[in-house]
């Protein structure tokens, strides 16, 4: 009895966690849609986006802050991306 309890609570632990992941990308997405300038993406994300954690960390060794990785929001604002290091509107 125990077992099945401890199998139905992580399916639902495991259940819940996944729709709270799949949450978040698309509130970024619709929020990323009204974004055209740095200064608006700074207001939700004052340290820039990158588009891979590989990106990130290669902005921190150029002196800037460690910026918010997220794939779906770079792809959408890669027009931002003046210098081409794969993350947008760093900050040092």
């Amino acid at each position: 009895m125990k077992l099945l309890a401890t199998i139905c609570v992580t399916a639902i632990l495991t259940t819940g966690s996944a729709l709270a992941a799949s949450a978040a990308p698309a509130a970024a997405e619709d929020m990323a849609r009204g974004i055209s300038t740095c200064n608006q993406l700074w207001t939700q994300y004052p340290d820039g986006i990158a588009k891979s954690k590989k990106a990130a960390n290669r902005a921190v060794r150029q002196g800037y802050r460690k910026p918010f990785v997220c794939k779906r929001v770079y792809l959408q604002l890669k027009r931002l991306d003046s210098n081409r290091n794969k993350s947008i509107c760093e900050n040092r």
